[in-house]
């Protein structure tokens, strides 16, 4: 359970056999993650993204001062820490959905 939210995960051996050599030998590639951009190849390919969205940003701003006026141990504050929560997951699971979408997109292309 994450976020008031349950999910369920599924491991499924489909018997797919692993090749010995990469479709693409001898290719090599640099990451670079950092600050500026989500992810920076040895080639100059830009991987980046936002990852919240400008009405998700206005939101949270605003759960943000309303959970500065509640009263500490206030049912109004749990709700607005709950709101809070599901915008920084709906963030988080994006987030993830672009690094493995981009570790996917790499290693497809490259061997090492």
């Amino acid at each position: 359970r994450k976020s008031g939210r349950w999910f369920v995960s599924f491991l499924v051996d489909d018997a797919a056999v692993t090749p010995d050599l990469h479709a693409m030998p001898g290719t090599v590639i640099g990451v670079d993650r950092g600050v500026a951009a989500a992810a920076v190849t040895s080639d100059g390919e830009f991987f980046d993204r936002e990852f919240i969205t400008p009405g998700e940003r206005t939101r949270y701003r605003r759960l943000q001062q309303r959970l500065a006026r509640t009263k500490k141990g206030s049912t109004n504050r749990r709700k607005t820490i709950s709101a809070m929560g599901r915008i920084t997951a709906r963030v988080t699971d994006r987030r993830g959905d672009f690094c493995a979408k981009t570790a996917a997109h790499l290693v497809q292309k490259n061997a090492l």
